[in-house]
């Protein structure tokens, strides 16, 4: 009886065996990360990325004709890093393509404002836009543009009873540096 049962059980473990886990691990290289706080994700698993990193892995394997997409979670400090080659499927010959993360500076647009009174500024720099608080002389966009990255200043709401234009600074490209100088005056 106990052969039986010792048969039995090395038959399940062989079915279970033979069923597998998945032949298809997904990972890619990295270039350009020299912060930490990158987070990537493939709908599955989320990795936290280490600065100066050169590769990455996903512990899940994934089956054939499963799908996967790679995508970033969390932009590390001061940089932009964007996915290539991120979205799939898994085949037995080709687990996973060339994924590759490519990360480059990034920096933030801010400026002045002046004889702001009255609420319901808001300005756009071609990327997103934000409300300026009556009172408040400064403003700083939250996401950081990619260097090489080209903006435009533009008033996308006037506040009440008042008219601002862009007086200074209103376009240019980031050049590996903050851009400080877009003056707005109301």
């Amino acid at each position: 009886m106990r052969v039986g049962r010792l048969g039995a059980g090395i038959a399940v473990l062989a079915a279970l065996g033979a069923c597998g886990g998945g032949n298809g691990q997904i990972s890619g290289t990295i270039s350009g990360l020299t912060s930490s706080g990158l987070v990537l994700s493939d709908d599955t698993d989320t990795l936290t990325i280490a600065s100066g990193a050169t590769s990455f892995s996903f512990p899940t394997l994934l089956t054939d004709g499963d799908s996967y997409d790679v995508h970033v979670t969390t932009q590390p400090a001061g940089l932009y890093c964007t996915v290539a080659n991120g979205s799939g499927t898994v085949s037995a010959s080709t687990p996973s393509a060339d994924i590759t993360v490519t990360c480059s500076a990034s920096y933030n647009i801010s400026g002045t404002v002046t004889n702001l009174k009255n609420s319901g500024l808001q300005i756009s720099d071609g990327h997103e836009t934000i409300s300026v608080a009556a009172g408040v002389g400064t403003f700083a966009f939250p996401t950081l543009v990619q260097n090489g990255t080209a903006y435009t200043i533009s008033i996308v709401a006037q506040p009440s009873g008042q008219t601002c234009t862009v007086t200074g600074g209103g376009s240019g490209t980031i050049s590996g540096a903050p851009v400080t100088n877009v003056a707005i005056g109301c």
